[in-house]
């Protein structure tokens, strides 16, 4: 519910769709001129000196990739990597080496990076691969997109359902929300059962706040 909570803000201020590239890099030269780069074709960025200090902001609220050193102080890239497929990332990764070897290239992208780049790195081609892995990203995000997807469930919900998931989120017991709307106890149970199901929610404090942000989002 709070990850419901930030992409509803976000969208409302018009930056959800926004892509970000995060720069993770201990070489602070390289992750500015990666940057400057970046900034020069329009993409809005962030750098990161360690492993360590990305996963201390780490977020998916933001659609786009990361620009990734191997060989950093501290975590490696390919310890931040395997962290990252821990959590459930699912922002693409360009790897960037200085000390490229063709059996590191080839485990990075088996784990599910999207390109592999020696240093130095040739612009056009890590600001093609840059763009590639946007809308690559922003693509996935469209298909599995969470606040899309609980708009869509909340949208096939039958009026009835509406109705029980509203008062349920007033706090009321099934037998008032029965008593409110007219109906059996064992109705308002079976209602009750589907919306929560269908909107992956399990306590009437979910459905206040359920409702809350699909009001803000003129939704409900």
């Amino acid at each position: 519910m709070i990850e419901l909570e930030e992409r509803a803000a976000l969208l409302e201020q018009g930056l959800d769709s926004e892509p970000l590239v995060r720069i993770v890099d201990d070489d602070d030269e390289l992750r500015k001129g990666i940057a400057f780069l970046l900034s020069c074709e329009g993409i809005e960025n962030k750098g990161f000196s360690s492993a360590e200090a990305y996963l201390s902001e780490y977020s998916l609220l933001r659609p786009g990739c990361i620009i990734l050193d191997i060989k950093m102080t501290g975590a490696s890239g390919i310890d931040l990597q395997k962290k990252l497929i821990e959590v459930g990332n699912s922002l693409p990764i360009i790897f960037l080496s200085g000390h490229g070897t063709l059996p590191l290239a080839v485990e990075t992208l088996r784990k599910g990076a999207v390109d592999f780049q020696e240093k130095p790195f040739d612009p056009d081609r890590l600001l093609a691969s840059v763009h590639q892995a946007i809308e690559k990203n922003i693509r996935e995000r469209n298909e599995s997109d969470i606040l899309s997807q609980t708009i869509a469930s909340y949208r096939q919900l039958s009026l009835r359902e509406k109705q029980v998931l509203k008062d349920a989120s007033q706090l009321l017991s099934n037998k008032e929300i029965g008593e409110h709307l007219g109906i059996s106890f064992k109705t308002v149970e079976v209602h009750r059962s589907n919306c929560f199901h269908k909107l992956k929610i399990r306590k009437a404090k979910e459905a206040k706040q359920l409702l809350n942000i699909l009001k803000r989002l003129g939704v409900a």
